[in-house]
């Protein structure tokens, strides 16, 4: 089996050898963050298990039907504002009792998921 892959180099197209502008004034994307925005209420639809969030660390939890708030979209890098390729640019942010089981975690917190994973509600 074959797989073509597209150059990734620059266009020769002169238009876009004179815009200065970084991806992100643009608004270019690679198109992994779906329908979602900043803002937007979403519920976790997808069983994922996260080992990051403390005191779940060694058994990790699912947090499949928590709901929360898209808090950013990790659609650029930090420093030159390029595409990159993050897979998971979903960035939700989960807050004790808002949507979440109350006395669940000490405090918000964070993350990442593909479009697939999640539904928005509102």
């Amino acid at each position: 089996m074959v797989v073509e892959i597209d150059e990734l180099s620059d266009s020769d197209n002169s238009d876009d050898k004179d815009d200065n502008r970084t991806d992100e004034e643009k608004g270019l994307t690679h198109g992994y963050e779906g329908n979602f925005k900043i803002g937007d209420k979403v519920r976790v639809k997808k069983d994922t298990i996260f080992w990051h969030v403390k005191p779940y660390m060694k058994d990790g939890f699912n947090p499949k039907g928590f709901t929360g708030v898209v808090s950013a979209l990790a659609l650029y890098g930090r420093k030159k504002k390029t595409l990159c390729s993050a897979i998971t640019p979903i960035k939700v942010e989960f807050k004790d009792g808002e949507g979440i089981p109350e006395g669940m975690f000490e405090r918000k917190w964070l993350a990442h998921f593909e479009a697939s994973e999640l539904e928005i509600i509102e």
